[in-house]
């Protein structure tokens, strides 16, 4: 019975590592696992990503997911607020001219940059996205279902700013699996 137990728990043990989900999603060992801009600060009691946005140009932050290759549909579940200071230029060139509204699930076969305060995008044999408008003073949690994942082993997360004057904050990034 010992050795059924412990062949068990070493299986257990082996998915679970396998399973190689987003690291760090709090910020609490800093910026570890995530690439791009921002830097981590502590606000009240809270554990941020800051991120000081470019006048002209998006600012992203992101992490690589490799997923087991089952994982099929996965949910990603992001909090963020603006900085009292932000301002959103709306007269950038590098906002894609997509017809794309804040709220909306979109894919596209090329990397855009959409109009909004903030999207995450996910990058499986396409590009994900989900729009997302933001206010200061609020923790607006963003919610993106990514279906039809073609290769989970190989996912990029990103976190998209836009460009404008102030900063933009993150709290918390979860990534979970969706069973079909």
């Amino acid at each position: 019975m010992k050795l059924t137990c412990s062949i068990l728990l070493l299986c257990h043990l082996s998915v679970a590592f396998a399973f190689a989900e987003l690291e760090n999603g709090d910020f609490s060992e800093g910026k570890a696992k995530w690439r791009g801009d921002g830097k981590v600060e502590k606000i009240g009691d809270d554990t941020v990503l800051a991120v000081t946005l470019s006048k002209n140009n998006f600012s992203e932050t992101t992490q690589d997911l490799k997923m087991p290759a089952t994982v099929k549909r996965i949910k990603v579940t992001v909090q963020v607020q603006p900085g009292k200071d932000y301002v959103f230029n709306e007269k950038s060139r590098n906002i894609s001219d997509v017809d794309w509204t804040p709220g909306g699930n979109y894919s596209w076969s090329a990397l855009v940059h959409p109009k909004s305060d903030f999207h995450i995008r996910v990058k499986d044999d396409s590009f994900r996205y989900k729009l997302a408008k933001a206010e200061y003073g609020v923790w607006t949690t963003v919610e993106a279902e990514i279906r039809g994942i073609k290769n989970p082993k190989d996912l990029e997360l990103a976190l998209v700013f836009p460009p404008g004057d102030g900063v933009m904050m993150v709290k918390s990034v979860k990534v979970e699996e969706l069973k079909e």
